[in-house]
């Protein structure tokens, strides 16, 4: 009677272990939760980082900062053009007539004469020639604003692949959190049989220990998985500004194209390699320009004048405006002195580009390494699949053995519920590869996709 009652709870919890087989299968095991249990999608999670990324978002206002430093370059081609205008009172303090201007030293004081005076001067000037100077710093600035245009494909790709490892580390998380909590009460139900046997005095009291012990080694795997499982969720809610509660949620795996493997590393595609090459250019113009700071400078200079006065009245020297002067003229400014210090500014640009040389292949041999190891990764957690594959599979052959022997009383049940354990383990490290393989070619594509 006894051995009925204990045949009929197995084959229940041979039901309940096919259920979790199947969905291990698809890389997903049967979660224990409410019917309004919150879904988390890979390409949801995705968007709402990349929605909210500060990075994303400071690298957009960049890229608007290099338009307007183009737009900065483009207005020195015109001329530049002011507007000056006094109203003032002059006060003869010596007492005498003395019409004309005094001349002392630099300085020109105005006639002694007391009266009201107003001036207005509209003044022009526009580089003629400067050996191309404004060319280079449009250039300089033309070149900076598809760096920043590319740095904010680099910073969307970098966020892309931190979101891809936080939602790998919580899907990992979770499927080991579920396989344990599938295969404890497999372990609880092989204690409670050997304890059954040890009280009729037909197991020893070792084997019921060695039972119990396995069971609180599960428990307590399942509690230091709830807090990794806790901390992996926290990680994402940092890119997605949303809170999620472990205890209520599902997480989907997601789907990678595996013949990203088999395709060869070309850098050129990288950000990192267009970043270079508009670095070499925009050193390029800067070291341009920085030279020709010492060239002569022909200038082209107009000034329009228009004065008025009046002896006692303010608003009759403003009436009494009318023009006055008109000049114009080219310059030559030769900076002399100015020479030595500009040497000292070119040797110090060169320097600085061959500094940002070495960064740039610095970067560029990062990159390769990177993705090398994924790709190495890749490979490595294939290898494991196939070898996991093979063992899953002859798990699930001796498990069907079992269950044939012991439903014809041939095999001792605690070995048939410890093979179902052990099918569900080998099921959660071939899904857990899984998801390593497919994180690993996902930032593969992700590296060169610009």
């Amino acid at each position: 009677m006894v051995e009925r009652k204990s045949l009929g709870l197995l084959l229940r919890v041979n039901h309940r272990v096919r259920q979790c087989l199947l969905m291990c299968t698809a890389l997903s095991l049967l979660p224990l939760l409410p019917a309004h249990a919150e879904l988390l999608e890979f390409d949801t999670i995705m968007e709402k980082a990349l929605n909210n990324s500060y990075d994303v978002k400071i690298s957009e206002v960049d890229t608007k900062l290099g338009e307007v430093d183009v737009l900065k370059a483009k207005i020195e081609y015109l001329p530049r053009v002011s507007l000056r205008m006094n109203s003032e009172h002059i006060g003869n303090l010596a007492n005498n007539n003395t019409p004309n201007a005094i001349a002392v030293g630099d300085s020109i004081l105005p006639s002694a004469v007391s009266r009201f005076q107003s001036f207005i001067g509209i003044n022009l000037s526009q580089p003629i020639y400067q050996f191309g100077i404004a060319k280079h710093k449009l250039r300089l600035a033309q070149a900076g604003l598809k760096q920043r245009e590319i740095s904010e494909i680099k910073a969307e790709r970098d966020l892309k692949i931190q979101v891809a490892d936080a939602y790998a580390t919580v899907l990992t998380n979770y499927i080991n959190l579920k396989g344990k909590q599938f295969t404890l009460p497999l372990y609880q139900e092989v204690m409670q049989m050997k304890n059954r046997l040890y009280q009729s005095g037909m197991l020893s009291k070792v084997d019921v220990a060695e039972s119990a012990i396995k069971v609180a080694e599960t428990t307590d795997e399942i509690q230091i998985l709830k807090q990794k499982f806790k901390d992996a969720l926290i990680e994402l809610s940092y890119f997605t500004h949303e809170t999620y509660d472990p205890d209520s949620i599902e997480i989907a795996g997601f789907k990678v194209d595996p013949t990203i493997e088999e395709e060869p590393f070309d850098e050129q595609k990288t950000p990192e390699y267009k970043l270079y090459l508009l670095e070499v250019e925009r050193r390029k113009e800067q070291l341009a320009a920085q030279e020709r700071q010492a060239l002569p400078q022909l200038n082209l200079y107009a000034n329009y004048n228009m004065y008025g006065t009046d002896p006692s009245r303010l608003g009759g020297a403003l009436r009494d405006i009318g023009p006055l002067t008109f000049t114009v003229g080219f310059s030559l400014n030769v900076p002399i002195s100015d020479h030595i210090r500009n040497s000292a500014e070119v040797k110090r640009v060169k320097l600085e580009t061959a500094k940002a040389d070495l960064e740039n292949l610095k970067r560029l041999n990062e990159i390769r390494r990177n993705y090398m190891k994924w790709k190495q990764e890749s490979q490595e957690r294939h290898l494991e699949m196939e070898h996991k594959n093979l063992l899953v599979n002859q798990n699930q052959e001796k498990l069907v053995m079992f269950e044939k022997l012991s439903q014809q009383e041939m095999l001792d049940k605690t070995r048939l519920l410890l093979q179902q354990a052990e099918v569900l383990d080998e099921k959660r490290r071939l899904a857990e590869a899984d998801i390593r393989r497919k994180v690993s070619l996902m930032k593969m594509k992700l590296m060169t996709a610009v």
